[in-house]
């Protein structure tokens, strides 16, 4: 369980192995039934075609829709406002749509409302049958793997022909050397 104030958003694949040996169904219900009671902030995205790791394609897809939910309950809680709830909905709705648009994955977004309780929507069944949204997804993960292998080979050895004296140090690089250094000395955290 984690605090009833959190605003939690999870994206649960329906071919993910950390589902070991649930159905779908019991998946679902497991994750659902360890949101606290009364949460007005939580949603739980599963989606039936993906395996542990989301495809660039889809993150990409529901990302921005899915923080921008995040955000609007921060907001709620903090304003107290229904309207930004109602907001949360509208970016919720077009996590759904645009799910819908792709038309290779299917599932349900489950979320609770500001009363507490649970909504469910559905997507992805309308258009295909498992068979087609299968073969679908199948055609377009292949369509992807060389374009995801040629990003990982190009990033691989952009970072071993960078020199290290090429560029000024990022801030996050002299912190990480900061943070190595104190270590070094004995520090604790």
């Amino acid at each position: 369980m984690w605090p009833q104030a959190a605003s939690t958003f999870l994206l649960m694949g329906g071919m993910d192995t950390f589902r070991q040996r649930f159905s779908c169904e019991e998946y679902v219900a497991d994750a659902k039934s360890r949101v606290p009671k009364g949460s007005a902030s939580t949603a739980i995205l599963f989606v039936k075609e993906m395996g542990h790791m989301p495809t660039p394609e889809l993150l990409g897809a529901i990302m921005q829709p899915m923080l921008r939910t995040i955000l609007a309950w921060k907001t709620a809680r903090r304003d107290g406002g229904d309207e930004a709830a109602s907001v949360a909905q509208k970016h919720l709705k077009t996590v759904v749509a645009t799910l819908e648009k792709q038309r290779i994955w299917s599932g349900r977004l489950l979320f609770t409302t500001a009363s507490g309780k649970w909504e469910e929507w559905t997507f992805g069944s309308r258009h295909n049958n498992s068979n087609n949204r299968s073969a679908a997804h199948t055609r377009h993960q292949q369509q992807q793997q060389p374009q995801i292998q040629k990003q990982s080979q190009h990033q691989s050895q952009s970072l071993i022909e960078a020199p290290s004296s090429a560029a000024a140090p990022s801030s996050y690089d002299q912190l990480s050397k900061s943070y190595y250094e104190r270590l070094k000395r004995g520090a604790t955290y």
